[in-house]
């Protein structure tokens, strides 16, 4: 059954890990050491970051394109966006 599993989900994908990650330098961090580790132990390549803490939007986005940049050069992951009203 497991080669059967893996087959279904090489050819319809995995689901994105959804992940909230703050916008400070020590939550950055952790959260790329999260990515790592559930793209390499669960081969999920597709994660949705809600970026939460951030002053604007605007520093919001900032965050979100660094941390999808490293992601996918040195995990070759892929990061959406989740947008999420600020307060």
């Amino acid at each position: 059954m497991g080669d059967q599993a893996d087959g279904l989900r090489r050819l319809f994908g995995t689901q994105a890990v959804t992940l909230t990650v703050a916008a400070r330098e020590t939550d950055l961090i952790d959260a790329y050491a999260r990515i790592k580790r559930i793209a390499r132990e669960q081969n999920c390549g597709c994660f949705r970051i809600a970026v939460t803490h951030a002053r604007s939007e605007e520093e919001a986005r900032t965050v979100f394109d660094n941390l999808q940049r490293v992601a996918r050069e040195y995990l070759g992951v892929r990061l959406e966006y989740a947008d999420i009203p600020l307060p």
